[in-house]
């Protein structure tokens, strides 16, 4: 039979690892937050040629590399934060735990509010299949195939 201090000492831990848990879900929040605010505000340097004179970079992905940051991922940042916080405006918090590959796939699926005799705003349509997904897995695999059947049933309705 396990003594009370072995008891003890289990829900310690077991207290320990819950703690360390949820500062881990909030350094992944942080980081998705993160990732679509450097998106935003590389958007913003580029659309208004910001970034010139800050380096002896001549084009915007020089600049990048100059900075240390990574082209790839910089320009996939800059469409997912454009498309869903710029121009929807959905919070960062709201998808920061979505892969980026996942938002920048969705963005193909996104419409704008087109006016009264146009086809109404998906996003919220969007933005509920893509933070529903199960795993990081199946977010990368089987995205694509739900976001074209919910855009197929979008435009069916209208």
């Amino acid at each position: 039979m396990l003594s009370a201090e072995h008891h003890r000492e289990h829900h310690a831990r077991q207290l320990e690892q819950d703690r360390a848990y949820r500062m881990l879900e909030r350094a992944r929040v942080a980081a998705g937050v993160a990732r679509l605010m450097i998106g935003v505000q590389l958007h913003r340097l580029q659309s208004n040629d910001g970034w010139r004179g800050r380096t002896g970079a001549l084009s915007f992905r020089r600049f990048l590399q100059e900075e240390g940051i990574e082209p790839r991922a910089a320009y996939q940042y800059m469409a997912a934060a454009k498309a869903f916080v710029l121009e929807q405006g959905v919070a960062p918090e709201a998808i920061a735990l979505v892969s980026m590959r996942v938002l920048v796939d969705a963005t193909r699926f996104l419409r704008t509010n087109l006016g009264p005799s146009g086809i109404e705003s998906n996003v919220d349509d969007i933005v509920a299949i893509i933070t529903s997904m199960p795993s990081p897995e199946a977010r990368s695999e089987e995205h694509t195939s739900e976001l074209q059947s919910q855009s197929t049933i979008s435009y069916a309705v209208f």
